[in-house]
């Protein structure tokens, strides 16, 4: 089961209850979760329970964060974001029409692009 909550400042007592009651334990959540709201509490406590984080909108417009805040490694803000993200063991959902953008998400696990 996954379970997909609004932040409301209840959803570690929200996944509890959810983890009591279901015939099926949650496998996981999926949350609103970037730099400026990062949920650390809710994700350490799923994570401590085996439950899988995915995090929507996790590029979400972050008004301080733009080239020029970079180091040189860093190839985008997007790339900057989704490391983050990894680096916290959350899943992020991104969703993009655009070819460079796809190279941007696959280039941040490391597996390089082929054309």
């Amino acid at each position: 089961a996954v379970v997909s909550t609004q932040s409301t400042g209840g959803e570690t007592e929200e996944v509890e209850k959810i983890s009591k009651i279901a015939v099926v334990p949650p496998f996981a959540i999926k949350i609103t979760a970037n730099p400026y709201k990062p949920q650390t509490t809710l994700v350490s406590h799923c994570l401590s329970r085996n439950i899988l984080v995915l995090t929507h909108s996790p590029l979400a417009p972050l008004p301080c964060l733009n080239a020029n805040h970079l180091s040189p490694a860093a190839s985008s803000p997007a790339q900057v974001l989704l490391a983050w993200a990894l680096h916290r063991q959350t899943v992020p959902i991104v969703q993009t029409l655009r070819i460079e953008h796809v190279r941007e998400t696959i280039m941040v696990g490391g597996r390089g692009w082929r054309e």
